[in-house]
Parts: structure tokens; sequence; C-alpha cells
């Protein structure tokens, strides 16, 4: 471990490495608390806002789903959609008490970035506002996730509906139901979209590319449902 004061004296830089404990690190935090310094980490050379091991981890294969065991600390964030630039709080609850961690965005089945470096509290919430990339696309799904401090995945949110600019999001797949209002579309990244329009004819097994609003509704069941779906490739 390296520690590093700034010429203000009130910034350090702490360069750490994965042989210091979280009691170790804690106890860094003591004591730049106690003298009223602001703690600035740098992990492995990487700071929050580049790839760093994510995208190291990605570029091998590394897929991160939205398993059980991620899911079962309710982490909320707020808004639930927007475009890049967009800025999210995001709130974890059940977390380990006083612990560093980090909070990232990405797709999962791709790297994730890292935004955040923050501690949680004595309860093991941590409650942090964050902004959208603006690499974000809208034709692909992502989440926010939280990282301990060696990058393991201790809790993951629900989608984050990156838009455009109109505040619509684009999606391929292949139509699995048809119907005046509740068709179906299989996305190509698993999910299960419900259109309550249907703007233009189609055909069960056909592939689309379709666009729309997410809109909060569970008319047609579980899954993510659309309206003012458009087909551009069909326009």
């Amino acid at each position: 471990m390296e520690v590093t004061r700034l010429p203000s004296k009130r910034v350090w830089l702490l360069h750490w490495n994965s042989t210091m404990t979280h009691h170790g690190l804690f106890s860094w935090f003591r004591l730049v608390a106690r003298a009223g310094a602001v703690a600035t980490l740098v992990l492995m050379g990487f700071l929050p806002g580049t790839t760093g091991l994510l995208g190291q981890a990605s570029s091998q294969g590394q897929q991160l789903q939205p398993t059980e065991e991620l899911l079962r600390r309710p982490t909320a964030i707020h808004p639930v959609s927007g475009p890049p630039g967009t800025v999210v709080t995001i709130r974890g609850l059940h977390l380990p008490a006083i612990t560093p961690v980090n909070i990232g965005f990405g797709g999962t089945r791709s790297g994730f970035e890292g935004l955040a470096f923050v501690l949680t509290n004595t309860e093991g919430i941590v409650e942090e506002a964050v902004e959208v990339p603006d690499w974000a696309d809208h034709s692909r799904i992502h989440r926010f996730i939280i990282f301990d401090a060696y990058f393991e995945p201790i809790a993951m949110t629900t989608l984050f509906h990156v838009t455009d600019e109109r505040g619509r999001i684009r999606r391929a797949g292949v139509v699995s139901r048809l119907g005046p209002t509740c068709g179906q579309v299989t996305g190509e990244d698993g999910e299960e979209y419900h259109l309550l329009d249907q703007p233009a004819p189609l055909a069960v097994g056909s592939g689309v590319v379709m666009e729309g609003r997410v809109v909060d509704s569970s008319r047609c069941g579980e899954g993510i449902h659309l309206a003012e779906v458009s087909f551009p490739s069909r326009e």
C-alpha cells in the first residue's frame, strides 16, 4: 500500500493492491477522516470512470447474469430509464456494513464501467447518484451492479432502459405471439417485450427490429411493456 498526500493537504490518494484486507482499508478511511481529509482511492491503477478489470473480464468472456444471489439484495434505481447523461440514484440494502463498494454500469453480456467508489453505512446501506455514461446504447440492455473491493459482484439492479433523445429504446428479436394488443417479441437479449399497440402486420417467427417507449404496466403479464411501437426496417 502506498499513500500520497497531495499539496492541498486535504486530499490523499491510496494506491491499493489486492494484498490489502478490508480491515486495513477501513482503518485507512478512519485515519483520513480523523485528519479531515478527502479520501480518493486508486484501485490497482484504475479510477472510477475507467473499465479497468471489468473490461479485461469482458474480453475474457466473463458474463454477468442477474442470478438469484445478486438480486436478493434490494437495489433500487430512480429513474429507471433515460438517455446518456441521466443522473440515477442507486440505493442498495443488506450489503456488508462499513465496507467499500464499487458501483458499475454496463451490459450483462459485456464489460462494466466503474462509476463510483463509496462506503456502506453501519446498516449496510449505500446511496449514491451517478451519471449514465455517454457510450450507453439505446439498442442494448443495461444494469447497475455493485461490486466489492475485489470487483466481485454482490448486488445487481433491475434493467435500466437507456433511451434515445425521444425517450425510446430499440431492440431486435423474434415475434413469439400476435394479437390486437399484447403482441410479444422475444428479444435477442433474452427479454420478453409486450407490444401494447401493433402498427404493422407481423408473422410469428419473423425477425424484427422495433422501437418503442417503455411504460409501467402489467397488462400483458411479466416482461417489458412497449407503447408507440414502430418498426424502422419496415418503414
